[in-house]
């Protein structure tokens, strides 16, 4: 091939008579050169909605060659290949097509993703095609939902209403862009979210992080998508009010007495305001000690505020509860701000003192044994007035056998003028040195007085344990407070309450002797004489003893055994022995404590 162009091919003849003739053929193109086309697009979105911006996408077809076009068709299609719009012509490719978003019925075409597809013929019957990127139709608008909370702030760092607090909901997909601005249209500051709009806080600063004037402010949230759709929402007047708010509050007195009798009856309290615009409510409250509100007067606005508020001591009930308080005074405003004043702490009596007393362990046993040695009493005293005066005293109680009768004898006693300490402990000892008895109950009774007179009295029991003493080499355990039938030895036609005394003091004894187990244990019993409380002759005194006391010793010292039997002792480290009125605790003219010689005691013998 001698190369691309354009050849002709003629045919001449000459017959024998001389006649010449010459027949030339259509001109022959040798063509070889790549054909090529491509179609672009000015835009990849537009919006055919009719409002003058992108409303049509225009078709840029190119060949790139220069051999001749027959013909070329051009057609939009949907994401599924479906003609929508088609195009077509002869001769040169037109240097742009506009499509105005129309299907070929004339209808406009739904939004979506669309392509177009060129064919073009060259003269040499060869066919290219091309496709264009894809053409986003779009004639919604970004959407928006926008409002606001606090709209009136106060970015004073108070923790109200410190920023204004704006709630965007967008559909995904979209760049949106919002601005503060100021009176005169100035940005303030500004903020891009890629994809959708956030909801966020504006703290009243610049873009430097600068607290800007009070005044009034304006946001403004738009957004303009690939499609030329923009959608623009605003949110109009957002104040910033930073001026200082203070109030102001005085009493009447230091105390008063709501008890009618025409003196002191009320307390009343001047209320001072300094800034009254933008007052949204104001409320005085009076709180007790503890911060809680016991009364609270409120109102709605500036004009309700009174100059002077009296209050009767009433609660919200109409009951009256001693104690100390403080009047809270409060104004909130509007812009988020709250003033409060304090009252100096007044007083409201008309009750004795409030009084909490513990006492700590349970089982309170001074036996020198490093555990429980010390009773803790824990106070909590609380009055409305001063307190005068205290008295805390502890009795021990005579156990009378067989009806359990109880005689009380002062046995230790604290007093003091004022509030008592918060912590008192006792080693259990008289003021006279004896020892408080094992498995016995003690008595006690605090009373404090205040300076108005009023007076408080709480009652109370301190349970001793069973105390294992050392008495020289050994370890014994002495408890006068098992009461038997008068003159025998059981439990019979006891009362009830002295019966479950009884059942829990020896099931105490049992749990302790059961923490001995290397020790045998020896039960006995102890009596008092009647012969030698009235002083009779030696004669009677041992008549009495041998006819009597060691009888009944050993027999109650039996049937103590058998009740720890019962409790889960072990009967192989139990035995008894009666001792009559031998061994006396007290002497037998102390008639205040010659009970404690009618006792049961228990030694401890190492095996």
């Amino acid at each position: 091939v001698s190369g691309d162009g354009s050849y002709t091919y003629s045919l001449s003849a000459t017959d024998k008579a001389g006649n010449a003739g010459k027949a030339v053929a259509a001109a022959i193109v040798v063509d070889t050169q790549n054909k090529a086309v491509r179609l672009s697009l000015d835009k990849r979105d537009f919006s055919p909605n009719g409002d003058g911006v992108a409303d049509t996408v225009a078709l840029l077809p190119e060949s790139q060659s220069a051999t001749v076009i027959r013909s070329w068709n051009l057609t939009v299609m949907d994401s599924g290949d479906a003609r929508i719009r088609a195009y077509s012509g002869s001769g040169a490719l037109p240097a742009r097509l506009v499509w105005d978003g129309k299907q070929d019925s004339g209808n406009r075409a739904a939004d979506g993703v669309y392509h177009a597809l060129i064919e073009v013929r060259y003269v040499t019957d060869e066919v290219e095609t091309a496709r264009s990127v894809d053409i986003g139709l779009d004639t919604a608008a970004p959407a928006i939902e926008l409002s606001a909370e606090d709209t009136l702030f106060s970015p004073d760092g108070d923790g109200r209403k410190d920023a204004v607090r704006f709630f965007q909901k967008t559909v995904p997909g979209d760049t949106w862009e919002g601005r503060v601005t100021g009176a005169g249209g100035e940005t303030i500051r500004s903020w891009t979210w890629q994809g959708q709009a956030d909801d966020f806080e504006w703290d009243g600063a610049d873009a430097e992080g600068n607290k800007i004037p009070d005044g009034a402010y304006r946001y403004v949230v738009a957004s303009s998508d690939p499609a030329g759709n923009t959608t623009e929402r605003t949110v109009d007047r957002i104040v910033v009010d930073t001026r200082p708010t203070q109030v102001f509050i005085t009493s009447s007195a230091q105390g008063f007495s709501p008890n009618g009798d025409g003196v002191a009856d009320e307390q009343s309290f001047g209320l001072v305001v300094k800034l009254l615009d933008g007052i949204e409510s104001w409320r005085l409250a009076m709180v007790d000690q503890s911060g809680v509100e016991r009364r609270v007067f409120e109102g709605k606005g500036k004009a309700s505020i009174p100059a002077t508020q009296v209050w009767d001591g009433t609660l919200a009930d109409g009951s009256v509860n001693q104690g100390e308080y403080t009047a809270v005074f409060t104004v909130d405003y509007l812009k988020g701000d709250r003033a409060v004043a304090r009252s100096g702490a007044f007083t409201l009596d008309v009750e004795g003192p409030k009084v909490s007393l513990s006492t700590s362990p349970r089982y309170f046993s001074p036996d020198n044994d490093g555990v429980d040695d010390e009773l803790k009493l824990s106070l909590a005293v609380a009055d409305a007035s001063v307190v005068d005066s205290w008295r805390f005293e502890i009795v021990e109680v005579a156990v009378v056998e067989g009806s359990g009768a109880r005689k009380e004898r002062p046995f230790f006693t604290w007093s003091g003028r004022g509030k008592p300490a918060e912590r008192l402990v006792w080693d259990g000892r008289s003021q006279k040195g004896e020892l408080v008895e094992a498995a016995t109950d003690y008595p006690y009774r605090l009373t404090i007085m205040d300076t108005l007179g009023n007076k408080t009295v709480v009652e109370g029991s301190i349970s001793v344990d069973v105390l294992v003493i050392r008495d020289g080499d050994r370890l014994k355990i002495k408890v006068p407070s098992i009461v038997f039938r008068a003159g025998f030895a059981d439990f019979n036609e006891l009362s009830q309450e002295t019966l479950d005394r009884n059942a829990e003091v020896l099931k105490r004894i049992a749990l302790i002797l059961n923490r001995f187990k290397d020790y045998k244990i020896r039960v006995e019993g102890h009596a008092n004489s009647v012969s030698k409380i009235s002083r009779l002759s030696q004669a009677a005194i041992d008549k009495e003893e041998t006819g009597e006391l060691l009888k009944l010793s050993t027999e109650r010292a039996e049937a103590v055994m058998k009740k720890l039997i019962e409790y889960g002792v072990d009967p192989k480290r139990l035995s008894v022995r009666g001792l009559g009125s031998s061994e006396p605790v007290v002497a037998f003219s102390d008639a205040e404590n010659r009970w404690k010689n009618r006792r049961v005691e228990f030694i401890l013998i190492k095996e």
